[in-house]
């Protein structure tokens, strides 16, 4: 797979049709700070541009708020969304700002949505994926 921004994925879709590389599309990314319906606007669009697979960056602040309706809607609403079109959908928690409280709720989230996967990091945080976080997201 190759992992980039919505724009391109019109480009990258025609440049790759043929091969057995997918076009993944990061959303929201790579702070997740933007609205369900803004997720659901860039995801829909990317699926629409050929993207085969979605990354998407859970709302962090939303989730440190405790505002677990807020993640259970917008993770429900962008996995639909790409189940609907039989595209793959991970979801990034950027775990480096988390703390085990906030992993643990938005795997049990995960688990009740049931996006393909579900990632810990962009890579643009202020840490990389620790195996403590992959151990407690495992355990969930």
């Amino acid at each position: 797979m190759v992992a980039i921004n919505s724009v391109p994925v019109a480009y990258c879709h025609k440049q790759l049709k043929g091969s057995n590389v997918h076009v993944g599309a990061a959303i929201s990314f790579p702070l997740g700070q933007t609205t369900i319906e803004s997720k659901a606007f860039e995801t829909k669009n990317a699926i629409e541009n050929g993207a085969d697979e979605i990354d998407y960056v859970l709302n962090i602040g939303q989730l440190k708020d405790k505002n677990l309706d807020y993640i259970r809607r917008e993770m429900e609403t962008i996995v639909k969304l790409c189940h609907s079109h039989k595209v793959i959908v991970k979801v990034i928690l950027e775990t480096c700002y988390l703390t085990d409280l906030d992993i643990i709720n938005a795997c049990q989230i995960a688990r009740e949505i049931k996006p393909d996967f579900v990632k810990t990091s962009t890579g643009f945080g202020s840490a990389g994926a620790k195996v403590e976080d992959v151990r407690l997201m495992k355990k969930q």
